[in-house]
């Protein structure tokens, strides 16, 4: 099982994945997906760079269980 934080503020959001220890597993911000500009801010944006922290974890480790942690 893994943690999933979600870091938002006024101009980008960041996604990570930790393992149950707190060590990071996989990290991703809206840029990273493709996003830039004021595009970057939007919940969309964030849904889009949840889905490719949860893919990667999924397809390279092999997680199947997440807990979320907004902050």
């Amino acid at each position: 099982m893994g943690y999933l934080y979600l870091q938002t503020t006024n101009n980008n959001s960041i996604v990570t994945l930790t393992d149950h220890s707190g060590n990071a597993i996989v990290s991703a911000g809206t840029g990273r997906v493709g996003f830039k500009g004021t595009k970057e801010s939007s919940s969309y944006a964030a849904e889009q760079a949840a889905k490719f922290v949860l893919t990667e974890a999924k397809n390279h480790c092999g997680m199947k269980e997440v807990g979320i942690i907004c902050r």
